[in-house]
């Protein structure tokens, strides 16, 4: 339940947050913040200041290594469906998508894409499945990598 910062050199902890029940979190080694959700609120902590601020509704936070572009999960109520959804941190843009379920994502070192696992749009036979995808959220084109049924894997750009 507790959100901790541990630092390895001075072999000291501190607690960032209290009732986490969200254990998802990403950090931009360049911008120096670190963002977590929890109750669906996404919030930037900033290791130099110590400041926690809210950012936005939704979970599964990812930070894009330049820490400019956070992509996140929303849930949708109208369409009760959760969503992948991007932000630009500086300029607060959102691209809103259709990409329902995600399952993993991360964003490219350029900031231009998201390479992902989804649930599958088309009709399977087998149940639950999935295909991985390079997104490009400013253009909202998908280009199919793999599909590859139920099976699950580690996601990174080279």
């Amino acid at each position: 339940g507790k959100l901790i910062l541990f630092n390895n050199k001075l072999n000291e902890q501190r607690i960032i947050a209290d009732n986490v029940n969200n254990s998802y979190y990403s950090y931009s080694p360049y911008s120096d913040k670190f963002y977590f959700s929890n109750d669906n609120k996404i919030y930037e902590f900033n290791l130099k200041t110590g400041n926690i601020e809210y950012i936005v509704e939704g979970y599964d936070p990812v930070i894009s290594r330049k820490g400019n572009i956070l992509a996140y999960v929303n849930w949708d109520t109208v369409l009760s469906k959760n969503y992948l959804n991007i932000r630009d941190i500086n300029t607060n843009e959102i691209w809103k998508t259709k990409i329902v379920y995600p399952h993993a994502f991360v964003i490219s070192p350029d900031e231009n894409y998201i390479l992902m696992t989804k649930e599958y749009d088309g009709f399977k036979f087998i149940f639950f499945s999935k295909e991985t995808i390079i997104y490009d959220y400013k253009n909202k084109k998908e280009m199919t990598i793999i599909d590859h049924g139920s099976y699950d894997f580690v996601l990174d750009w080279i």
